[in-house]
């Protein structure tokens, strides 16, 4: 009861810190990065964009907002906050947002084809991120972005205690929470929140072929890539 009590004020305390991110930092500078802006001018004339693991709905949503002649579709494992993002999509009036229980057979980012992908504050807590970057690969069409978000940490833990102040609060967070997530099943890879850093990243992303990433953002305790998918 005290730990579904905790999940529950933490995950809306993270909902809160995101929705003020997509606001201030992600919509006016983090999307218009891309291409010298073309992505930008993509999604107004109407892309098709999915976003792995999209919680409830809140980038969705902004997004959808932000570029109404876009397509959306949001892929999540949670049963919860497939529940909550449907609510909130439905309370929207958007027509332009779709939902899928990844799940599902056939119904993983994977399976699908887009201009462009999202990804906000998720890898660092799948047991599987390699999968998932996998999936990525497969679904972005050749020169799609995406857009990926992760914990803005140092490589190591010297480094961190170096140079990041929020580590031990991240590394509470971690055992409290992202690791509990990232070893949910036996084999999971255990990144928890500091262990997506940027070469880390480079070498997970490298891996599945994707070699056109840059850090574009890094601002409160985010950072944001720009990844470029290959030409074929």
């Amino acid at each position: 009861c005290i730990w579904a009590f905790w999940s529950c004020i933490s995950h809306n305390l993270i909902d809160r810190q995101h929705k003020v991110q997509i606001r201030k930092t992600v919509l006016p500078k983090v999307i218009p990065s891309a291409k010298n802006g073309e992505t930008a001018r993509l999604l107004e004339q109407g892309a098709i964009v999915g976003e792995l693991g999209c919680g409830g709905g809140n980038f969705l949503i902004a997004m959808a907002l932000k570029y109404p002649h876009s397509t959306f579709h949001g892929f999540e494992v949670s049963d919860e906050a497939l529940s909550v993002a449907a609510h909130n999509i439905a309370e929207s009036g958007l027509t332009n947002v779709f939902l899928h229980d990844a799940k599902e057979k056939g119904e993983t980012i994977g399976d699908y084809s887009f201009d462009v992908v999202t990804t906000l504050d998720v890898l660092h807590d799948a047991p599987h991120p390699t999968e998932l970057i996998q999936q990525v690969r497969r679904a972005l069409k050749p020169n799609g972005v995406w857009y990926l978000a992760d914990i803005a940490s140092y490589d190591g833990v010297r480094a961190n205690l170096r140079s990041n102040p929020a580590a031990a609060t991240m590394w509470a967070f971690s055992t409290c929470l992202c690791m509990a997530c990232a070893m949910s099943s036996p084999d999971g890879e255990g990144l928890g929140t500091l262990g997506f850093s940027i070469p880390v990243a480079k070498r997970m992303l490298g891996e599945v072929g994707f070699t056109d990433v840059n850090v574009v953002s890094e601002a409160d305790n985010t950072r944001w890539y720009v990844i470029i998918a290959p030409a074929a």
